[in-house]
């Protein structure tokens, strides 16, 4: 029902808000039978822990499923070689998938590999 009146109204703020909880919320529903299933017997009163969390997550004065979307988010980004940061894996991944076309023109090499050329490129110089 707070989802339904985020959206009506005219503040993006609780939009996003719901939105980062939904998000949290469907990723723990999907893992949650796997860690139920090996964790159930291990942890003593592992279904009010769950009921506590799953409060702490959605209740607006916690905002629960900010912290975690927050903390994963902060996890995911990786530092550059300059030490620069903010490079996301899902960058690096695509930057890795077009690295095979950009190889050939010569753009993604290395520093110390700007100085040799393809042996393709020399056989056009030798002409």
């Amino acid at each position: 029902m707070a989802t339904l009146l985020a959206l009506d109204s005219s503040s993006k703020k609780d939009d996003v808000e719901w939105l980062v909880y939904w998000v949290v919320f469907s990723t723990f529903c999907l893992v949650d039978p796997i860690v139920e299933y090996f964790v159930i017997y291990w942890i003593p009163f592992f279904y009010p822990i769950k009921a506590v969390f799953l409060l702490w997550m959605m209740l607006p004065q916690f905002k629960g499923a900010n912290v975690i979307y927050k903390y994963v988010k902060s996890a995911m980004m990786v530092t550059g070689g300059s030490g620069k940061g903010g490079e996301s894996l899902a960058d690096i991944a695509l930057k890795g998938l077009s690295g095979s076309s950009t190889t050939s023109s010569g753009a993604s090499q290395s520093p110390k590999d700007k100085g040799k050329q393809s042996p393709a490129k020399e056989d056009d110089k030798k002409k």
